[in-house]
């Protein structure tokens, strides 16, 4: 019931609530333009059935013949005014012809007929069906005097006797419907009209909240474009290469490289901030300017942690963030990180895979200070290894290893694909390994879309060049 009588406010006090009009008259008009057709359907033949029992009845007021079809008239000449492009933008004038019609004919016919029970209970059925008619309101009580007016005259003319019992109960049941819908027609108008400036005060918002939607997205391209000057442009060799695809136009991993007068050695910078968008993209700035001023810290990776932690501790509004740094020395083929309960890479070698455990520490930055950090003996450590030759280093995100299919498979690329991807392209260069990986990951999650950021790194171990 509920959802029927939804729908009958929609037709009866709107047909489009997306476009609202900038007047209340072009309200009206848009409304009746609307509801003119369903009106001029119905009354091509609603009167049409009657005509054979108003000659039974009456068969010397010939008349009452022409209000019938006159009424088929009215219809078709509606409907076809409705391809009009003044009736279009002025749909409130089809409303006053239908109603000016059924009014005052209806008020004449039942006349012709000196006020018929019968006749006289489809004449108030017709005042009350006025009621939905979508036109002013003193449009309204005028054509309701016409039509009363005209049906008083053409009775008097017939020569009914208003003195009778029926005819007094006629008049009373007639006088209490123009009450009625006289209020009636006074709270309808002040509904509609209230309907129509709460619609315009929401297309306000709407507009609104669209300008300030698209001032956001200017912001947040701009935050990408800044974002992506963070991250390195390209990759510093040809044996190191990184994808990275934010879940939205910004995202909260991070990555870089740390270059240093030893050539054989580069520094692998990887984080994730928790949360997404612009909060986390502007933590990531953050790390990228602390990075640019660590000075010598950046040759300890344990150092470097503390560093950042100090810095950022209470500054974070209580996101986190889980880092990675490890120094690749390719003349030593070593490998020495510190990790802040980030992902720990993996080394691929000879058809094997091994995941690089941390040392004792692991807490991710700007959780507790590093005095805390100390005292509860957690604080951040070195773990040097050796790294074979023609091995690779894979650092990622927990984007990449927890993406589940959209198509709702449960388990995540990391216990679906991962080994097997990487046994498949160990062979491959680091261009090529994180293309494939990455085209395997969107094959399982079936969308290019991601429900976290997503970054991997590869870096080939060298052989040390004699």
């Amino acid at each position: 019931m509920s959802k029927i009588i939804t729908a009958l406010k929609r037709i009866v006090f709107s047909s489009n609530s997306d476009n609202v009009a900038e007047t209340y008259e072009e309200e009206l008009g848009r409304q009746a333009y609307f509801l003119s057709l369903i009106a001029g359907i119905i009354l091509l033949f609603v009167w049409l059935t009657y005509i054979p029992i108003d000659q039974a009845l009456f068969p010397d007021e010939h008349a009452m013949l022409y209000f019938r079809v006159g009424l088929t008239v009215v219809a078709a000449i509606v409907l076809g005014l409705r391809f009009v492009p003044f009736f279009r933008r002025n749909g409130i004038y089809l409303a006053l012809i239908i109603e000016s019609y059924l009014l005052i004919a209806t008020g004449v016919l039942t006349g012709l007929t000196k006020a018929d029970p019968a006749y006289m209970g489809g004449y108030l059925f017709i005042i009350m069906v006025t009621l939905i008619a979508p036109i002013r309101l003193y449009q309204n009580y005028i054509l309701l005097l016409l039509s009363v007016t005209g049906f008083f005259m053409t009775a008097v003319s017939r020569g009914t006797d208003f003195t009778g019992l029926h005819a007094q109960y006629s008049i009373r049941d007639l006088s209490s419907t123009l009450l009625i819908a006289g209020v009636f027609y006074l709270l309808i108008d002040r509904y509609r009209y209230r309907a129509y400036l709460r619609a315009k005060e929401l297309e306000k918002e709407r507009n609104n909240l669209a300008v300030r939607n698209r001032i956001i997205e200017k912001e947040l391209i701009m935050a990408r474009t800044i974002q992506q000057r963070l991250i390195p442009s390209q990759n510093p060799q040809e044996w190191i290469s990184a994808i990275y695809k934010p879940m939205d136009l910004v995202g909260g991993d991070f990555y870089d490289f740390i270059f240093f007068r030893d050539t054989s050695k580069i520094g692998v910078f990887l984080s994730d901030v928790s949360g997404h968008g612009i909060p986390a993209a502007f933590i990531t700035s953050m790390l990228k300017s602390f990075i640019l001023q660590a000075g010598n810290l950046r040759e300890d990776p344990a150092m470097l942690l503390h560093y950042l932690n100090g810095l950022l501790t209470n500054q974070t509004n209580n996101n986190f963030i889980t880092a990675l740094y490890g120094i690749v020395d390719m003349k030593k083929l070593t490998f020495n990180f510190s990790n802040a309960g980030h992902y720990a890479p993996y080394v691929i070698h000879d058809s094997s895979v091994c995941q690089l455990l941390p040392e004792k520490g692991g807490t991710p930055l700007a959780i507790f200070s590093n005095d805390e950090l100390v005292t509860m003996n957690r604080g951040y450590k070195n773990r040097m290894i050796s790294i074979e030759p023609s091995s690779k280093l894979i650092f990622v995100t927990d984007g990449l290893l927890e993406a589940e299919s959209i198509e709702g498979e449960a388990a995540d690329f990391e216990n679906e694909r991962l080994m097997e991807q990487f046994f498949k392209n160990e062979d491959l260069n680091s261009h090529d390994f994180v293309l494939n990986v990455y085209e395997s990951l969107i094959k399982h999650r079936g969308s290019e879309r991601f429900e976290d950021d997503v970054c991997l790194i590869c870096v080939d171990i060298e052989p040390p060049k004699l």
